[in-house]
């Protein structure tokens, strides 16, 4: 198995479903995280207390629980759980309720949106910190995110303290400019990321189905 050295964030979505796509799979990477951990279990009693995750509801991975237009693509899951498995990158999921998740980690159902006292909060409690451990840990030295320009996940994301960490020889993030629908946007950044993955990252377009593309360095 090849060293997984490239780690890739991307968001989490609203419409969810509750059919398990990959029985086989599971992961749970909070092993690699044994300072910050912590920082997940807090955040998921809390949301459960608020009722925001539904307890009741038989937990899936979180690659099948997602359902909306970033992982409509069929080739999007299947490249995603390709690579978990054998490839060279690994993958995070940014949630709302859960904070940062393997594809192949179960997750009950949930209602809950990353913007204003939901992001206050995660940045309060210090979850920038777990994907700090998580890219010391794991020997990432390269860090892509891939959000939407409006959502707050990029805040998350970039406050990180990127300059401090060891070994990392590149960070930043993508989003698409001069776009419009949502779900426009994910789907093209979804295929963006595809096809990212498929050069290795040697080089950053500036456009993607027509849609401007613009990659944020931070290392």
């Amino acid at each position: 198995m090849e060293m997984k050295d490239t780690l890739v964030v991307f968001q989490c979505c609203k419409k969810k479903q509750d059919v398990e796509l990959y029985p086989n799979d599971e992961f749970d990477f909070t092993a690699s995280i044994p300072r910050t951990n912590w920082i997940l279990k807090d955040g998921e009693k809390r949301f459960i207390l608020k009722g925001a995750i539904d307890a009741s509801s038989h937990p899936i991975t979180a690659l099948s629980r997602y359902n909306g237009y970033f992982y409509a693509s069929p080739r999007v899951r299947t490249r995603v759980a390709d690579e978990t498995r054998h490839g060279s990158c690994q993958f995070l999921i940014m949630s709302a309720a859960y904070c940062f998740v393997d594809p192949f980690q179960k997750i009950h159902k949930y209602e809950k949106q990353m913007k204003g006292e939901t992001t206050r909060y995660w940045l309060k409690i210090g979850l920038p910190k777990v994907l700090e451990e998580f890219i010391v840990t794991s020997g990432i030295t390269r860090a892509y995110g891939f959000f939407s320009k409006s959502a707050d996940y990029r805040k998350i994301f970039e406050a990180a303290s990127w300059s401090k960490l060891s070994g990392l020889k590149e960070a930043g993030y993508f989003y698409l400019d001069e776009a419009r629908g949502t779900g426009k946007i994910l789907e093209i950044s979804s295929q963006l990321m595809l096809n990212l993955l498929d050069t290795n990252f040697a080089e950053k377009p500036q456009s993607s189905k027509g849609t401007k593309v613009v990659f944020i360095r931070i290392v």
